[in-house]
């Protein structure tokens, strides 16, 4: 496994080639340098993402940490042979739900 670490829009992003095997799973390690609020997915070589692996998770600790994919896409089918990448997105965001999408009228 070929694994790169770089910065992409102050956040950390963590990429790792991977070839899934059948039935199998794909273990990668990624590196925090604090504690982070996280989304991790898995992208094909044309950039689509083909599988969701978390989101919004927190790790209260900096360091490495370890996970795994399951070499299933969004759907829980079986990936192709070939050459994803994982993404880990540091991002520290919170989501604060401010009211109704679309009519905010008092008829519904």
């Amino acid at each position: 496994m070929c694994l790169r670490i770089g910065r992409f829009l102050a956040a950390l992003l963590v990429s790792a080639s991977l070839f899934p095997a059948a039935h199998a799973e794909t273990v990668f390690n990624f590196t925090l340098a604090r504690d982070a609020r996280t989304s991790a997915g898995v992208y094909n070589a044309t950039g689509k993402l083909v599988r969701t692996l978390w989101a919004d998770a927190h790790f209260a600790n900096a360091g490495t940490y370890g996970a795994a994919w399951d070499n299933l896409d969004d759907s829980g089918a079986a990936a192709p042979p070939g050459t994803y990448t994982v993404k880990v997105m540091a991002h520290n965001a919170n989501y604060v739900w401010e009211g109704v999408l679309g009519n905010t009228s008092d008829n519904f």
